[in-house]
């Protein structure tokens, strides 16, 4: 979806963030669902990535109340970051030339990326329950009016 030059900031998030949102519902599922390979969770990093700036760009528009959604989502991107680190630590330690260590050094690393899913797992248990899900995307239709008192100068 593109922002539509002739529609306000208000409309444009009104239209973009929902249709975002369900999409990040909808992979975050697909993620919790199966065991996570390493192309669906990079698929799922980057779409997080996408919606949480997009929230942040739209803030103006909804407010301080956006932060709780939003502070969840910055758990979600720091585990996801970590597990992206690990799993490319991973690929650079399976193609080096190690001679010592090297099943300790990767043993090691699938027991981090173990323990980082989970984590990632655990974060997203929030955003699956269906009320919370509700409740979020009528927010996002809805971006508060701006106040007539607030005057820009």
């Amino acid at each position: 979806m593109r922002l539509r030059l002739k529609k306000t900031v208000r409309e444009n998030a009104a239209r973009l963030l929902p249709a975002l949102a369900r999409e990040f519902f909808s992979a975050g599922d697909r993620i919790a669902g199966a065991a996570g390979e390493h192309a669906r969770l990079h698929a799922f990093c980057n779409l997080t990535r996408r919606f949480s700036y997009s929230l942040e760009c739209f803030r103006c528009c909804y407010g301080a109340s956006l932060d709780k959604y939003w502070t969840a989502m910055q758990g979600l991107l720091e585990i996801q970051e970590k597990l992206e680190n690990c799993a490319s630590s991973r690929a650079i330690y399976q193609s080096a030339g190690l001679r010592r260590g090297k099943k300790k050094l990767l043993d090691a690393l699938d027991r981090r990326r173990q323990g980082l899913r989970e984590r990632l797992l655990s974060g997203w248990e929030p955003f699956e329950s269906p009320v919370m899900r509700r409740k979020f995307l009528r927010y996002l239709e809805h971006p508060a009016r701006p106040r007539k008192s607030a005057r820009l100068t």
